[in-house]
């Protein structure tokens, strides 16, 4: 009987266990998401976007240190709402989309700023280089459903982007605003 006890003890434990490291997935609804970037242009603030771009979101709000996020854009897809800019934003002198159609940001877990901001920290990989970056904003989770927004700073001349144009300004934002739906395994 005691042999049936400890069983039973170790496969409720063994459940626990695997409940614990289950990750919660989310999809990112495209259409009700944007990936987008404002800089200064001589006195104007000119404002853009990527239109494709996906990402992979693991986030338990219970376990936000947990988290892994990883982000691919296609950097062909940049348009921004300048003329001139946009006719430039694709040359191997800012984005180089033909040597590097792709960028990609890689995350680890959240850290709680505050009552309601997060953090978190990861790797982005532009023009072949790979700079930390610090992503502050918000999750607003209510059922199956997440909203996020975080924002990142970013030097232009660490990615070699535009050094040729000093009408332009060195800090870069650039702003994610997410839709996401809770995936069922």
């Amino acid at each position: 009987m005691k042999i049936i006890h400890l069983l039973s003890g170790l496969i409720a434990m063994c459940a626990i266990a695997a409940q614990a490291k289950a990750e919660t997935r989310w999809k990112v609804i495209n259409a009700e998401s944007e990936l987008s970037f404002q800089v200064k242009i001589g006195g104007s603030l000119a404002k853009g976007r990527f239109d494709d771009w996906s990402a992979d979101i693991i986030y338990d709000p219970e376990r936000p240190a947990s988290a892994t996020v990883a982000v691919e854009i296609t950097l062909s897809s940049a348009m921004i709402n300048v003329p001139q800019a946009q006719s430039l934003i694709k040359t191997a002198e800012w984005l180089d989309v033909t040597v590097h159609p792709n960028a990609r940001f890689v995350g680890g877990g959240f850290q709680r700023v505050g009552e309601d901001k997060l953090s978190q920290k990861g790797m982005l990989t532009l023009k072949g280089v790979d700079v930390p970056v610090e992503l502050l904003g918000s999750i607003d989770i209510s059922g199956e459903t997440a909203q996020a927004a975080f924002v990142a700073m970013l030097d232009r001349a660490t990615f070699n982007i535009g050094n040729d144009n000093p009408g332009v300004n060195q800090i870069i934002e650039i702003g994610i605003a997410i839709n996401a739906l809770r995936v069922q395994d």
